[in-house]
């Protein structure tokens, strides 16, 4: 039985794996090839030591429950965001770009807090850092906003998304791409879409159900800006700080995979 007042942590495979690759959420009024960019070439990446990932976090503060936590108790707020950067989404962020530095991908980790002291404004400040960061190194070809996604049951019971890899518990993750659907000047927004899609099928290979369908949205989240920019959601509120950084180490050898192929 739980606590007085106490909310849930359930467990659920939110991969959809048997949809197929091509399958995706969208909110948009555009109907993409999804087939066709599965199959389309990515930009050409040669090896080199000049960065080409920008890793950064418009919401900095997401953060995951204790490992194996059933129930929350108190404000959920309290118990799923958090300032120490060893147990936030720069937490995982560091992960995924020691991941990549491994795999000889130069990158860069952006551990500026966004949403503070509000959470007001902070994709505006984000983009402002996207923008500094590639005049700094017009290397970077890829941007990845890390964030922590938040699901919740029919009785609001929070969702904890997870698959398991060679016998561990693994954060599922779900890319989402933004679009020229409210307005913004974002004409090639399916390259992103492309990478994405692309990035599905390899978290997915050989039956792993990592990656959620990619979801498709009317916002651009600033994407705009980069060659190839994704929004990646590693986790949800009722995952843990170790499943995320499990998760952010096989979204690091599949980024790699791609950007060079």
């Amino acid at each position: 039985l739980l606590p007085s007042g106490a909310i849930a942590v359930t467990d659920k495979d939110l991969s959809y794996i048997s949809y197929g690759n091509a399958y995706l959420l969208n909110e948009t009024p555009y109907a993409p090839d999804a087939v066709e960019l599965l199959a389309r070439v990515l930009p050409a990446t040669e090896p080199t030591e000049d960065p080409l990932v920008l890793i950064l976090h418009t919401h900095s503060r997401e953060s995951y429950l204790s490992d194996g936590a059933a129930y929350v108790e108190g404000d959920i707020g309290d118990a799923t965001y958090c300032d120490d950067e060893a147990q936030n989404m720069i937490a995982v962020g560091r992960v995924l770009a020691r991941r990549l530095q491994e795999r000889g991908i130069g990158s860069v980790h952006c551990e500026v807090a966004h949403d503070s002291p509000t959470l007001g404004g902070a994709y505006d400040r984000s983009a402002e850092t996207v923008k500094f960061y590639l005049e700094k190194y017009p290397s970077i070809r890829y941007v990845i906003d890390l964030h922590r996604d938040a699901v919740t049951g029919e009785n609001g019971e929070l969702v904890r998304s997870v698959c398991r890899v060679e016998d561990e518990a693994v954060a599922q993750v779900m890319a989402v791409v933004g679009t020229d659907a409210n307005g913004t000047a974002f004409a090639d927004w399916e390259n992103n879409l492309a990478f994405a899609l692309q990035l599905r099928e390899a978290l997915n290979a050989e039956g792993r159900g990592v990656c959620r369908p990619v979801f498709l949205r009317n916002a651009s989240f600033h994407q705009e800006l980069a060659p190839c920019s994704i929004l990646l959601e590693i986790g949800t509120s009722g995952n843990s700080l170790e499943e995320a950084k499990r998760a952010a180490l096989l979204v690091g050898d599949a980024l790699a995979s791609l950007i060079y192929e």
